[in-house]
């Protein structure tokens, strides 16, 4: 494409011509202007100056003559005429007023005599009119000029040139004769020429210019034109370009030497493609493998590192960025055993300044502060040039090894979870044997209590009673520890459920030399929980609290407090020890799932982690908190409050005691294979004007219930022959009137038979052992139900 021409090499040579031209002619063109000014300056100057000599040499002789004829005795015209005779005289020799100039004839003193521009105006006043009566600088320059003028004319011109002015003595007189011409006349005549000077200069420049220009173009421009678009051509790729070869000065050398060279280019441009091409053949297959190369090492699973002999980094691969955290940049240059964990170190060590080739694993430390199990296999490459170091091949097997030891612990978790199904089923059997001997225990004792004479009687009779009533718990809490079922949540006394896990630890908390330091708070709202389940937290708390206290010295003391909130809304339970507390490193994860601080054999790690668990089910919390003193551990559990129920005792009477008197006199059946129970549930309803008749198995009662009328059947659920379950179904089927007059009597509802049958026959149930006051509200409160 062409270039416009001032772009170009000619249009910037005249460009630089017409500056550096026009530069010395508006020097010269100025300097000439000036020089001109002043020469028609002055011209215009002596002009005047002949001008004011003339007129001054006529005043001279025309005062001569006068004086001469008037009064020739006296010496000069001034002793013969009267200063106004001569002024009239001489205001009439003086052209008339004009736009070129003003003559004025004044006298030494500075008197004007005439002006013709004032005219009759000082000629009425001669003798008393000065010269600075006219205004301006005027006067002062004339006056100046006068005192110079004795021997030839004076010229000047006053401040910034307004008036131009030439003085001259006239001789005999005394007088001085002056014309002014106006500045812009002056300036008008020297400036014409100066103008003129200047256009014919700038003329003549401008023809130079159009003259060299055309040369330029013609004899210049237009090869070097040529030149420069057949070079542009050739730096585009086009070989085949080449120029005119008719002249025989430098322009036509310089053709023919770039035809020469674009032949030359052409060939080498020819060789020059052939080796491209094969270069980058090359290239293009050194590429691929690198892209392969690095392909299959940035979305490998594991990474590769190179290290020198020195354990220190040289190369690491991006994988390791997804596997520890840390960038490719971020390794190299590092010591490689500076992030290896500190027991493995000297394991390693060996093995990298000497690989066997066979893997190793170590524990390596995450940027996140976390440490990964990684394995590595190494091979000896610090003889190759191009690796010169060990090369590692590392993957991280980190869930790997924690699922083998997840796998291990869970072998250890189902066996003792296979030990305690079969420890809770032996349990199950032991609870049920032991409920129906402490049933007569309670029961008798209570009789012995109500009928003993003596107040030291009662007493002992009472210590029975509370011993029997103490076993009976423990018993029920071992069976709810065994339970298996769905969580059954009802209003509980908090204080009830922390001492019912006391009595179960009672001897152990004892025997190991623990101090109970307990602040229960009275009136406490109740807790909508599953008893049993917060049972097992409390539980689990204490024996964590005992087994953490043995390795210490007396004194042992664990701290249970309860209370409620100000606004009555949350309980809260605090469990503290004064053993060896719980270490910063270890508080974050002491809620995790088989992690224990214990020794082998005595934990699994599960007793937290069900507990917060079941806290939050209940939708309460866990928390470890500080304890009162410098050591030990402590925890707080919370629990939402109810506002308007309450609370059932867990243990206790089952029900309310009915006073009614409709409840009393019925006919009732107890049906239990074990004599004694019977006997005291017969000795407690007759005591209140029931009719009890007793039967030892399901067959004898069914033959009763076939030929006598019964208001109320207390029935056994685990009998020989006819349980209780199938008596109650051959009882609903020949008799429907007596579906809603039974009550069970159970020591043990571990079973899934009794379970479901209670579910859904909705058979009221009286746990054994009980006492008469339960069995006597519930026979009147359910008679009240079945006649209503």
């Amino acid at each position: 494409m062409t270039q416009p021409f001032f772009r170009t090499l000619t249009g910037k040579t005249l460009a630089h011509l017409a500056a550096g031209g026009a530069f010395v002619l508006l020097l010269t063109s100025l300097f000439g202007t000036y020089v001109l000014y002043r020469q028609a300056e002055g011209r215009a100057m002596s002009r005047l100056a002949d001008q004011v000599v003339e007129r001054a040499r006529l005043a001279q002789h025309v005062l001569q003559h006068t004086t001469e004829i008037v009064n020739p005795l006296t010496g000069t015209p001034a002793d013969a005429w009267s200063p106004y005779q001569s002024a009239d005289f001489l205001i009439r020799m003086l052209p008339p007023p004009s736009a070129e100039g003003r003559h004025l004839l004044f006298m030494a003193d500075g008197q004007l005599i005439a002006d013709s521009t004032l005219g009759e105006a000082v000629w009425k006043d001669v003798g008393n009119f000065p010269l600075s009566r006219l205004g301006g600088d005027l006067p002062q320059e004339l006056m100046d000029a006068a005192t110079r003028a004795y021997a030839d004319v004076q010229t000047g011109h006053t401040h910034r040139r307004r008036m131009y002015f030439a003085v001259a003595r006239i001789e005999h007189a005394g007088w001085y004769i002056a014309t002014a011409v106006p500045g812009t006349t002056i300036l008008a005549q020297a400036w014409t020429p100066a103008v003129w000077a200047f256009g014919l200069g700038l003329g003549v420049l401008l023809s130079l210019l159009l003259i060299f220009t055309w040369v330029l173009r013609r004899h210049v421009a237009a090869p070097l034109g040529q030149l420069t678009l057949a070079a542009e051509q050739l730096a585009a790729g086009d070989t085949t370009v080449r120029l005119p070869e008719t002249r025989d000065d430098e322009l036509g050398r310089l053709a023919a030497a770039f035809n020469h060279m674009a032949g030359n280019v052409a060939e080498r441009d020819n060789a020059l493609r052939e080796d491209k091409r094969q270069i980058e053949m090359a290239l293009t297959s050194l590429r691929m493998t690198e892209e392969r190369w690095r392909a299959m090492t940035d979305n490998a699973s594991d990474f590769i590192a190179v290290v020198n002999e020195q354990a220190v980094f040289h190369y690491v691969s991006p994988p390791v960025e997804r596997m520890l955290g840390y960038t490719p940049d971020e390794l190299v240059g590092r010591q490689a055993l500076s992030l290896l964990h500190p027991d493995d170190v000297e394991r390693i060590r060996p093995r990298l300044a000497k690989p066997t080739g066979i893997p190793s694993q170590f524990r390596y430390h995450h940027k996140d502060g976390r440490w990964r199990v990684l394995e590595a296999v190494g091979r000896d490459l610090r003889d190759h040039p191009a690796v010169m170091g060990l090369v590692l091949n590392v993957r991280d097997v980190t869930e790997t090894a924690h699922a083998e030891e997840e796998l291990a612990r869970q072998r250890d978790s189902l066996h003792q979870s296979e030990k305690l199904s079969a420890l809770g089923g032996l349990l199950a059997g032991v609870a049920h044997e032991l409920n129906n001997p402490l049933a007569v225990v309670v029961g008798r004792a209570s009789q012995l209590e109500t009928d003993a004479e003596s107040m030291a009687d009662r007493n002992t009779a009472a210590k029975i009673r509370q011993a029997a009533e103490r076993c009976a718990r423990i018993v029920k809490t071992f069976l709810a520890m065994a339970r298996r079922q769905a969580s059954v949540r009802e209003p509980s006394d908090i204080n009830v459920i922390v001492n019912d896990a006391l009595d179960v630890l009672t001897y152990t908390l004892r025997s190991g030399g623990v101090t109970l330091d307990l602040n229960l708070a009275p009136g406490l709202p109740p807790v909508m929980a599953d008893a049993d389940q917060l049972g097992q937290v409390f539980m689990n708390l204490f024996t964590n609290a005992h087994q953490a206290m043995a390795s210490r010295p007396a004194p042992r003391v664990m701290r249970i407090a309860s209370r409620v909130s100000p606004d009555r809304t949350k309980v809260h339970v605090t469990v503290a020890d004064n053993g060896p507390g719980i270490s910063p490193e270890v508080r974050s994860r002491i809620f995790e799932p088989f992690f224990t601080t214990k020794a082998v054999g005595e934990g699994t790690g599960v007793g937290l982690s069900v507990s917060l668990g079941i806290m939050q089910s209940h939708h309460g919390a866990l928390a470890l908190c500080e304890p009162d003193g410098s050591t030990g551990a402590c925890f707080e559990l919370t629990l939402p409050a109810l506002r308007s129920t309450a609370a059932h005792p867990r243990h206790g009477p089952g029900a309310t005691r009915s006073t009614a008197d409709g409840a009393h006199g019925a006919r009732i059946l107890v049906v239990d294979d074990e004599v004694d129970i019977a006997e005291i549930l017969r000795d407690i309803l007759t005591s209140v004007g029931h009719r009890v008749v007793l039967t030892h198995n399901g067959l004898d009662a069914l033959r009763r219930l076939d030929t006598e009328p019964f208001d109320l059947v207390l029935t056994d659920l685990k009998m020989p022959g006819i349980d209780g379950p199938a008596l109650y179904a051959e009882l609903t089927r020949r008799h429907p009137h007596l579906q809603h007059r039974v009550i069970a009597i159970t020591g043990d509802t571990l079973g899934s038979s009794a379970r479901e049958f209670v579910r859904t026959s909705q058979v009221p149930v009286i746990d054994k052992p009980f006492e008469a006051q339960e069995v006597l509200a519930r026979v009147a409160s359910h008679l009240l139900l079945a006649r209503s």
